[in-house]
């Protein structure tokens, strides 16, 4: 029996991550249209004078504390410019901030891939993430066992990715321009389609499938062949399918 936790997208948290996102002027417009819609809210009138005179007592307050205690001169070390603790990270163009040990260095993705179950991913982990796909592939490079020549086989294969995930470039092609094996760029091509998000580095719909599907464990021989013959699926020929795969029609509805 296994445990997990999971974060439950509540439609009050979804609401609450996108007022945080809001700027003042943003939020001051939201609250005007909430109270034109709804007529039962009602904008309650700021005290001006009291809120100032609160608002210099607590300044007062906290001028004392920040003497008392030094935080004022550990506020001072804070706010001050930070040195780069960037370095170039091995292996391709990114950088990894230094001792850094893998993607967690800018964004969370932990369980997320690498076999491990899609009920334990956390989706709303990544809704601020700036980290690029193609910055998360390189990152996942520097921790992958290749050989000096095969990581260079893979950063080439990660650059001629798109944005979609997609592998745009032909192999052949990339094996010419390296001077390598295009039997070794299919297996360090291999390799990367192991990285995450699952489906990643795929030539075609039917193969991100596929890599899906293996990820799943359900990639049987019907599997394969429904994928193979997806033109069967938009055409709605479930009887010709059906054949193809080797099991009855009810089965695939």
């Amino acid at each position: 029996m296994r445990q997990g936790q999971s974060l439950v997208m509540t439609p009050q948290l979804q609401q609450a991550i996108k007022l945080l996102q809001l700027s003042n002027q943003e939020l001051t417009e939201f609250v005007e249209a909430e109270i034109e819609r709804n007529p039962l809210l009602n904008k309650g009138e700021e005290d001006s004078s009291g809120d100032s005179e609160r608002a210099q007592s607590d300044n007062r307050e906290q001028l004392s504390l920040d003497e008392s205690s030094g935080l004022g001169a550990a506020r001072d070390q804070l706010d001050a410019p930070g040195e780069d603790v960037y370095e170039p990270g091995t292996g391709s163009d990114t950088a990894t901030p230094a001792g850094s040990s893998g993607p967690s260095a800018k964004a969370d993705w932990s369980g997320v891939g690498g076999g491990g179950s899609s009920e334990d991913f956390d989706y709303t982990a990544n809704l601020s993430s700036d980290v690029s796909l193609h910055e998360h592939l390189h990152t996942q490079l520097n921790l992958a066992p290749l050989s000096a020549a095969d990581r260079l086989i893979a950063s080439r294969l990660i650059d001629e990715t798109d944005d979609t995930g997609y592998l745009r470039a032909d192999i052949e092609e990339v094996a010419v321009a390296l001077g390598a094996d295009t039997a070794n760029v299919e297996a360090v091509l291999s390799v990367c389609q192991g990285f995450d998000p699952t489906g990643v580095m795929a030539r075609s719909i039917p193969e991100c499938l596929g890599l899906q599907l293996k990820e799943l464990g359900r990639y049987d021989p019907a599997m394969e062949a429904m994928v193979q013959n997806l033109q069967l699926v938009a055409k709605h020929d479930l009887k010709g399918l059906a054949d193809i795969c080797g099991v009855d029609k009810e089965d695939l509805l």
